[in-house]
């Protein structure tokens, strides 16, 4: 039943809804209600598709760009019809703060010069804010 109700739900980034829905969640206190709400819409290690992205941008160590905060910023032409990607490897980023731009979809759970395999919960990529 819980490979059945995954199926049918299908998210690869959070929408409006998804943040409207934890609102509730969080309001009616019920710890149930809300690990059931993280299992359906929480981090999800589905593979990356990148057919959809004018361009894929990769974060780590011996990648194009060491920080996430870099990477974003080397971003000047977003639109809904050039949507980019930007894929992280595992490691922890010290950046004070990352200011997420339109058009632009940010996926952890890559392990190190690994780009075809994703699972977000063996390759963490937490942010460390500087200060």
């Amino acid at each position: 039943m819980r490979g059945e109700r995954k199926n049918k739900l299908s998210f690869t980034r959070h929408s409006p809804l998804d943040t409207r829905l934890l609102s509730q969640v969080v309001a009616q206190g019920s710890p149930a209600l809300f690990l059931m709400f993280i299992e359906l819409f929480g981090p999800q290690s589905r593979a990356f598709d990148p057919r959809p992205y004018a361009r894929v941008i990769h974060v780590g160590m011996g990648s194009e760009h060491q920080t996430v905060a870099g990477a974003l910023a080397s971003i000047k032409d977003p639109s809904p019809t050039r949507r980019y990607a930007v894929l992280v490897a595992a490691g922890t980023y010290h950046e004070s703060s990352l200011r997420l731009k339109p058009h632009i979809d940010l996926y952890g759970g890559f392990g190190a010069g690994d780009w075809k395999t994703r699972n977000v919960y063996e390759h963490r990529a937490p942010r460390r804010g500087a200060g």
